[in-house]
């Protein structure tokens, strides 16, 4: 494998010549300048929105008497570079995802336009977690969203429909576990719910009196005691998938034109998992009880139906239901439970907050003693 950049200024118009021709887009010709614009650094990564020229002879991959197929590799003369900081030990599991899964989707599903960038490299290291990508660059097509305010209900709509064929396609697939992410057991989860005992306890001292010793207890007995059933399914690998695990609203790119689709953004948290978690932070982690009234149960069940479409059999509205308020259960495990000092209260404080709306509302703790 290629080694991953270290700097943005190592991405010049000879590596990127090379790099795009590996990719199968650049066939004659080569990179002629690259113009660096809007480069950032965000607490995981720097990025760098690039601007190609080509030499003359440089051409479009179709043959110029047919016409352009939006979806055959070209020439591209915009591109997103992000290098994520090797500090972090998952930081090369982005990179991984667009290098080892989204091949195997896109061959296994060649027609279908999947909810992310198209990636033009990929680069790695397990030792070091050092890692690039080198990606569409969907600024022209696509706007960011604006949190704290929610996407519209269209762009809701469409975020439930691409989660939902992301999660079909790994549905008990039998890769997971065997190549792709490790499986969860009894003795990972029983893990989970002793190290977020343990972070429970120091954000508890964190927090102090901001927090009641009642609404304490509440989160602690949360993060400790999973819902049997749930925790059997994972342990069995029932009604499990791959999962994006940080759907936040700013993870998420809305389409200008309505022949383009919502591009899901951050892919370096993904793992086996139940489906209902990236709906449940999508929705209950963000949203107060008005909006989730009028909208939590017409998403869920667009969702449902997006997964019957795409192949998922066995699992019923009820199913689905039970999922979900197990999930919002489990958040609190991701903010609580795997709570550390440096992690900023804007990472975590209303999002509780907003879950243990969502756990009164809708009857989460009766899972807790079924």
């Amino acid at each position: 494998m290629i080694p991953a950049l270290k700097h943005i200024d190592q991405a010049t118009a000879g590596w990127l010549t090379e790099r795009l021709q590996m990719h199968g887009c650049l066939k004659r010709g080569a990179v002629a300048s690259v113009e660096q614009r809007a480069v950032s650094v965000s607490g995981v990564a720097h990025h760098a929105h690039l601007h190609l020229t080509y030499t003359a002879d440089a051409a479009h991959t179709v043959d110029a008497t047919h016409d352009i197929d939006a979806n055959e590799p070209h020439c591209p003369t915009q591109l997103f570079l992000k290098i994520n900081k090797a500090e972090f030990p998952w930081a090369h599991k982005e990179a991984e995802f667009y290098s080892k899964l989204v091949p195997m989707m896109e061959a296994a599903q060649p027609q279908r336009r999947w909810p992310f960038a198209r990636c033009f490299d990929a680069a790695y290291n397990l030792q070091t977690s050092a890692s690039h990508l080198l990606l569409e660059d969907l600024s022209e097509t696509h706007a960011a969203a604006t949190p704290p305010l929610p996407p519209t209900d269209e762009h809701c709509q469409q975020v439930m429909s691409a989660l939902a064929a992301f999660h079909a396609f790994w549905w008990e697939h039998p890769r997971l576990g065997k190549g792709v992410a490790e499986p969860r057991t009894l003795d990972s989860i029983r893990e989970l719910q002793r190290a977020g005992g343990i972070n429970f306890a120091t954000w508890s001292d964190y927090v102090g009196d901001r927090v009641t010793t009642e609404r304490k207890a509440l989160i602690e007995r949360i993060i400790t005691q999973w819902p049997r059933r749930r925790t059997a399914r994972l342990a069995r690998g029932q009604g499990v998938t791959l999962v994006h695990r940080d759907t936040h609203t700013a993870n998420f790119l809305f389409p200008k034109a309505a022949q383009d689709t919502v591009c899901i953004t951050d892919w370096q948290s993904w793992r086996i998992d139940c489906a209902t978690d990236d709906l449940a932070l999508f929705m209950a982690a963000q949203w107060y009880p008005e909006r989730r009234a009028r909208l939590e149960r017409p998403l869920l069940e667009r969702y449902l139906a997006q997964l019957v479409q795409d192949g998922v059999t066995d699992y019923t509205w009820d199913d689905l239901w039970y999922d979900y308020r197990a999930s919002i259960l489990r958040l609190f495990s991701i903010f609580i439970g795997g709570w550390h000092p440096r992690r900023v209260p804007s990472l975590w404080w209303d999002r509780t907050e907003r879950c243990l709306m969502a756990v009164a509302d809708l009857g989460c703790m009766e899972l807790l003693d079924a």
